[in-house]
């Protein structure tokens, strides 16, 4: 299919993930509706399974107006337009739903991976909407703003280049404050960027949001409602007090039972048996606490709960007292996130990469025991960018997007097997005049005797050239042989950058300081909402 925009040509190549041969099993086998994975999720969504999720939900009951309260005071802290508004309005409505998806606070979104998530979910919620018109689906960013691995989310790739905040500052990253290093990073940006057609626009969009002294959390709510608020989706921040409080069965159960860690445990060996590697792995209580500058395990000792590398522990009694205080101190981990998610919203769908959905095919169990909606579960949107040079680059080099996930070797081993071809036709030729000298020697021989020595002499001089020709285009064929592989070499290098795909690497940076929202509109576009299929989008003239 092709699209256009502007004078920019973009056209779409699909190919199946397990052709990339860049995800795993678990999910090639999912997106495959394997038997065995069945039990572990509720089939892959499609709009009559939509239709199924809708009833789930309506049996289970949602603390709209809690939610609704979180987001008006979230939303306050920015400049709110009337189509998020709506979109927060509406959800007070017993007949709204959700389509989310989350991330942590990656410094400037990081990789734009985050973009296709976003975008995927913008546009199930738009089929859906479409589809059943008596209800209303809302898009969401549910904001991963507690997790304290700084050294994953403190780095931007921006036009190959590494951009790394380096700080002092411990403990949730979403807590963590806009500080002159990161400014400086956007300074770094401008001069980088500035002359790019939309690089001022960008570099408008980070000093908006990074304020100096804001949370990254603030900041990462700031830049997404500034680039997506037009498009209907809202952010929520579920690092809040009153949003917790919705989970105090369920938190209360993991700080006094520790269900989850033998639950997900069933799940595993399951995967384990059919051959499959579990992406999260259990303790036993998956909460941590939450306190300035930290975000250290809970663990339990005899009696007592600890918090590790601290001094603070608690009995059950003045742990349940700390915990009607002060929920907000009370962090999920991976096993139980989702869960807290699928508990503050009204949820359909969530829309995640491969280890995110890998991750999820292990909590079923943990819904289940705990009474809450398990969602349909879709893999987000993944895109290959090919500008023109490098389709330039593959047309000269005779290849198409698909050929650029094999290995330089095997598409040299193909261009090579097709010489041989070429080298064998010649072998065929040479045997070919062989014939035809050895015809013409006998009838002149036959004609007069003296004139066959004068004909081997002529056979022996056409097979010398012909066969210094073959010399000549094996050599010619070598040394395209090791220019091919220098070319291919440095073709992928550029497609994938550090040898993986650019969704993994680049940052939103790279694209839209020369596309501007337009390469939203071409994600959009090109974004398929059901159909799991990996997607080249290339631009040409």
């Amino acid at each position: 299919m092709v699209y256009f925009y502007g004078r920019m040509r973009v056209a779409t190549d699909q190919h199946s993930y397990r052709e990339t041969g860049m995800f795993s099993n678990l999910i090639l086998d999912y997106l495959a509706d394997c038997p065995e994975l069945r039990s572990l999720h509720l089939g892959l969504p499609s709009m009559e399974r939509i239709g199924e999720a809708i009833q789930r939900r309506k049996q289970v009951q949602t603390d709209r107006s809690k939610l609704v309260e979180a987001l008006r005071r979230q939303y306050a802290t920015v400049k709110v337009d009337a189509k998020s508004q709506v979109q927060i309005d509406s959800l007070e409505s017993e007949n709204t739903f959700t389509v989310t998806t989350a991330h942590q606070c990656n410094l400037f979104l990081g990789p734009t991976y985050t973009i296709f998530k976003i975008l995927h979910t913008i546009k199930m919620a738009d089929a859906i909407n479409a589809a059943y018109p008596e209800i209303h689906v809302v898009p969401v960013f549910y904001m991963g703003s507690e997790d304290a691995d700084l050294a994953e989310l403190n780095h931007a790739n921006v036009l190959g280049e590494r951009m790394e905040w380096k700080t002092a500052q411990t403990g949730a990253v979403g807590r963590m404050q806009v500080d002159d290093s990161l400014i400086e990073l956007i300074n770094q940006q401008q001069r980088m960027l500035g002359s790019f057609p939309f690089g001022p626009q960008w570099i408008e969009q980070l000093r908006t949001a990074y304020q100096p002294g804001e949370t990254i959390a603030e900041s990462t709510f700031q830049l997404l409602h500034g680039l997506f608020a037009d498009r209907g989706l809202l952010i929520l921040q579920a690092d809040e007090a009153s949003l917790k409080s919705s989970m105090q069965a369920i938190f209360l159960d993991e700080l006094t039972q520790s269900s989850a860690a033998g639950l997900v445990a069933e799940t595993d060996r399951l995967l384990q048996q059919n051959g499959y590697k579990n992406q999260a792995h259990p303790r036993p209580i998956n909460l941590f606490y939450l306190q300035p500058g930290s975000r250290e395990r809970i663990e339990k000792n005899g009696s007592l709960w600890q918090v590790s590398n601290s001094s603070v522990q608690w009995d059950e009694s003045s742990l349940r007292a700390e915990w009607a205080a002060h929920p907000e101190r009370f962090s999920p981990n991976v096993i139980l996130r989702g869960i807290y998610q699928e508990t503050i919203l009204p949820n359909l769908v969530y829309i995640g990469g491969g280890g995110e959905l890998a991750y999820w095919l292990q909590l079923r169990s943990v819904f289940d025991y705990h009474q809450v909606p398990f969602p349909l579960l879709q893999l987000r949107a993944s895109f290959q960018w090919l500008d023109a040079s490098m389709g330039s680059k593959m047309k000269d080099l005779q290849l198409k997007p698909s050929d650029l996930f094999k290995t330089t070797d095997q598409l040299l081993d193909e261009r090579l097997d097709a010489a041989v071809l070429e080298l064998l036709n010649i072998e065929s030729s040479i045997q070919e005049v062989a014939v035809v000298y050895e015809n013409l020697r006998m009838k002149a021989k036959a004609i007069d005797p003296t004139l066959e020595q004068h004909v081997q002499a002529l056979a022996t001089r056409s097979l010398q050239r012909i066969e210094e020709l073959q010399k000549k285009m094996k050599r010619a064929e070598r040394r395209k042989y090791a220019t091919r592989r220098i070319q291919i070499d440095s073709l992928k290098l550029n497609v994938f950058p550090g040898g993986g795909l650019q969704e993994r690497y680049e940052n939103l940076a790279t694209y839209y300081v020369t596309q501007g929202t337009s390469y939203f509109d071409r994600i959009y576009e090109a974004l398929n909402v059901w159909d799991n299929k990996f997607t080249w989008l290339q631009e040409s003239d």
